[in-house]
């Protein structure tokens, strides 16, 4: 699909990818590797998000067990909030070169290359998420930045100065 993708210039995301909590760190460990090394985006698939009929505690998505209450949408699950989060650029100026994340150790890397955009300029900033599990100093080269802070999640808006520019999300001590 990457292969097909690149040959026919259009982006590709991956719709649907997931399985339970206990393959977390076999399968969606990778699935999350592949998508970050192709810069391919995705969502998790969350299938039986309020429970299954037959198997009551069964879950796929974020939210797990006690399945309670009348929508029986469950509880989020702390590790698998973790697993899934990731620092992604919701908007990008230029060109996209890396996006990785390690939700554990709490590091980051986001990278492309823009012309200049004046700092402050919001309709050409990039916009990258840093969800709350990254708690480190967010540092920024080739780029003027500001921080939004979002209910716990920090929002970055970057003016690329013209070239490469980088934002690292540091882990905490």
């Amino acid at each position: 699909a990457a292969g097909d993708a690149k040959a026919l210039g259009l982006p590709l995301w991956v719709g649907e990818f997931g399985g339970p909590p206990a393959s977390d760190s076999t399968i969606l460990a990778q699935h999350y590797g592949q998508q970050e090394s192709r810069r391919i985006g995705g969502t998790l698939w969350l299938w039986k998000e309020n429970a299954n009929d037959s198997i009551a505690n069964t879950f796929w998505g974020v939210y797990g067990p006690p399945f309670t209450g009348k929508d029986r949408r469950g509880a989020a699950q702390p590790e698998r909030v973790r697993r899934t989060s990731r620092v992604y650029p919701l908007v990008t100026e230029g060109t996209l070169l890396r996006a990785t994340s390690n939700p554990f150790t709490g590091a980051a890397t986001v990278s492309a290359t823009a012309h200049r955009v004046p700092s402050g300029d919001r309709r050409q900033a990039t916009v990258v998420d840093v969800p709350a599990v990254f708690h480190g100093r967010i540092r920024v080269t080739g780029a003027s930045y500001s921080i939004v802070n979002r209910s716990g999640d920090r929002e970055v808006w970057l003016y690329p100065r013209g070239g490469k520019y980088v934002l690292r999300v540091v882990p905490a001590r």
